[in-house]
């Protein structure tokens, strides 16, 4: 049965039922006007898991055509979906690049390290100036003598 002004595939998405997941809990199964009181809701974001009975895999609820424009939230599928393609541009590192950054990290804390050294030498040349030392007296030296075993 097909309904009055709609086509053949907005029949068919109606009839569909779908079940989405939040937080590793599965709901459904459900139609699609029913996700799209869902999306109004806020219940459902394009990153949710959405599977029909006739997929075997689940999709984002991004990819349902016209979930999000009929929900009117057509800037919340467009945020996430600039969103997704900044996270594609984050591609893995390919070997010669991953060692690469390893060499320059290693210079980079070993560099560090050094200045870090050239500091508390400094301030040990500074401290020696201005208080020279003087060899320890008799009582210095038992009290340390005691503190030392």
């Amino acid at each position: 049965m097909i309904f009055a002004g709609t086509s053949r595939i907005e029949n068919a998405l109606m009839k569909t039922q779908y079940h989405y997941q939040i937080a590793d809990q599965v709901y459904g199964p459900v139609t699609f006007d029913e996700l799209v009181v869902r999306v109004r809701k806020g219940t459902l974001t394009p990153g949710t898991l959405v599977n029909t009975h006739t997929q075997s895999e689940w999709m984002y609820a991004a990819t349902i055509e016209n979930l999000f424009v009929q929900a009117g939230q057509l800037e919340l599928l467009e945020q996430w979906t600039a969103e997704q393609s900044d996270i594609l541009k984050m591609r893995p590192l390919t070997p010669e690049e991953l060692l690469q950054k390893r060499e320059r990290d290693a210079l980079e804390e070993q560099r560090a390290k050094e200045r870090v050294d050239l500091a508390l030498a400094a301030a040990n040349e500074l401290i020696s100036e201005k208080h020279p030392r003087r060899r320890a007296g008799p009582i210095r030296r038992f009290f340390a003598s005691l503190f030392s075993r």
